[in-house]
């Protein structure tokens, strides 16, 4: 009889892992060490670049069709990355320091960086403007209070907070 145990989010991570791995033609050696551990991934939006953001801050942007590290750049110590909807090179990628740093890619330059007061929990764009709206954590319990921010990128303002 087979018995299956539920997936969590570390089974899923692996998997994803595995698969790009696999896409990409590389498979980590037993030698890595914990800053080359992959802490986030994400497709752009036209599925032509995957960022890789590593426990150490660094960042890797491969291009899909030739298989190759187009970009490669550091940010503060990394937890998040999400592409903008529409600008294929614009990378958001949320630090340990509850920053969010903003970068274009094409230009190889930051456009902004948004400090939060709390650790940045999730982040999301707005699918038609240049909105931003993450979650933060006044701690690392399950009892602690979210707020969620929304954040307006082209005037760098909070919008809304609740």
């Amino acid at each position: 009889m087979f018995n299956s145990k539920p997936l969590n989010i570390q089974h899923l991570l692996v998997v994803a892992l595995t698969l790009t791995a696999i896409t990409f033609g590389f498979i980590p050696s037993a030698t890595q060490t914990i800053d080359d551990q992959i802490v986030a991934l994400e497709w752009n939006g036209t599925g032509s670049h995957l960022a890789l953001l590593y426990y150490d801050g660094q960042i890797e942007v491969f291009d899909a069709s030739s298989n190759q590290v187009i970009r490669q750049f550091s940010a503060e110590i990394g937890t998040l990355v999400e592409w903008h909807p529409t600008q294929p090179d614009v990378l958001a990628v949320v630090t340990s320091q509850a920053e969010i740093e903003i970068w274009n890619l094409t230009q190889n330059i930051q456009l902004h960086t948004l400090s939060a007061s709390h650790r940045i929990t999730a982040l999301a764009w707005s699918p038609a403007a240049d909105i931003l709206v993450y979650a933060t954590s006044t701690g690392m319990g399950i009892a602690d209070r979210s707020t969620i921010h929304i954040w307006n990128v082209t005037t760098a303002t909070e919008t809304m907070s609740y």
